[in-house]
């Protein structure tokens, strides 16, 4: 199986990791929300899979293109 790699598509603070190691989710659900610009933004995932890593937590500052959830798919 191919792991892929979700990244922040805006620089920003982590404010709620909406999955958990094992589950499983459908493209476009939302894993991550980053607040940037006092805005709640949601990363959606592009693929359907299994969440095999969560490289961030609730308050890390992440940066453009910063992976923050791998997918096993």
């Amino acid at each position: 199986m191919a792991v892929r790699r979700i990244t922040a598509e805006v620089a920003g603070a982590v404010s709620e990791v909406v999955v958990v190691l094992g589950q499983a989710v459908a493209a476009e659900d939302t894993v991550v929300f980053i607040e940037c610009m006092k805005m709640q933004l949601p990363v959606v995932s592009p693929w359907a899979g299994t969440v095999r890593a969560i490289h961030v937590e609730p308050g890390a500052l992440v940066e453009e293109g910063q992976v923050i959830v791998d997918l096993e798919a």
